[in-house]
């Protein structure tokens, strides 16, 4: 699958333009529910697909922050991590905002 990589740091304006309408690794498990309704989407995912269309309507986007213990925890430890990583596999490690598919409409932010 050809991507486009885009080098910003996360959680800008800018990344946040770059992930409008695209469904991310983070909710890749929605996928994966099978629901009760005639398509057998499962409500998270049918949910995430309004949001997403929502996104690719809207003109003017206010990108407030989202953050959880969990997301601050690893923003704080993603360095340490990269060191680290980088240390036992002796190689260096490139820092993406995001990775997006070119064919559809998916994509990722590499932590």
């Amino acid at each position: 699958m050809k991507t486009t990589t885009y080098n910003m740091e996360q959680g800008t304006d800018e990344w946040h333009i770059a992930k409008l309408g695209v469904f991310s690794a983070s909710t890749a498990d929605e996928f994966l529910v099978n629901g009760k309704n005639e398509n057998k989407l499962g409500a998270g995912l049918l949910s995430t697909v309004r949001k997403k269309a929502k996104e690719l309507l809207r003109i003017n986007h206010d990108f407030d922050g989202f953050s959880t213990s969990a997301t601050a925890q690893g923003i704080e430890r993603e360095p340490i991590a990269r060191r680290e990583y980088s240390k036992r596999n002796m190689c260096n490690v490139e820092e993406v905002g995001f990775v997006k598919s070119d064919e559809y409409r998916i994509g990722y932010s590499p932590d």
